[in-house]
């Protein structure tokens, strides 16, 4: 366990939503370019855009950690069409189920899980739920890509942490 900052999870977000429009290289010098305020903006417009309240956690935290975590511990959040969402749930949302349904999630409508060549963004953002176990905030789809289409056994998470 490493401590982060809300700058790092700026980032790792960034990274996710970005990564499915860029080559990976361009897109880290674009994400390092840039400033904490305009990683601040732009990570405003595009968790507004997507509506996953993302910008309000990382800014809310008060304590940012980098740990790798077992998916045994990590349980998938808010996902998909409602097809989708029944698959995840019939697994618990847990990550390390998510091979059991792997054919169901390729083959339900609109899947987003065809069998993908590399996931580039390999961070997630999380909050703990206890003492071991962890939900994402973001990047579910590619989370399940690593597991089901790359024998994923843990993943590095930016934990953000409130007091309150």
């Amino acid at each position: 366990m490493t401590a982060a900052t809300a700058n790092d999870a700026f980032d790792a977000y960034l990274r996710g939503e970005l990564g499915k429009m860029k080559d990976p290289f361009e897109l880290n010098k674009f994400v390092s370019f840039l400033g904490p305020d305009q990683k601040h903006v732009l990570t405003t417009a595009l968790s507004k855009s997507r509506a996953n309240g993302v910008v309000e956690k990382i800014v809310a935290a008060t304590n940012v950690t980098r740990v790798t975590v077992p998916i045994a511990s990590i349980k998938v959040g808010a996902i998909g069409t409602r097809h989708i969402k029944e698959i995840v749930a019939s697994v618990q949302h847990q990550l390390d189920r998510m091979r059991a349904v792997a054919d169901a999630l390729r083959s339900a409508e609109k899947s987003p899980f065809e069998k993908k060549k590399d996931v580039h963004a390999k961070q997630f953002l999380a909050e703990k739920v206890d003492a071991t176990n962890y939900v994402l905030l973001d990047g579910n789809h590619r989370a399940i890509a690593l597991v089901i289409d790359h024998g994923a056994e843990a993943l590095e998470l930016l934990v953000l942490e409130t007091r309150g």
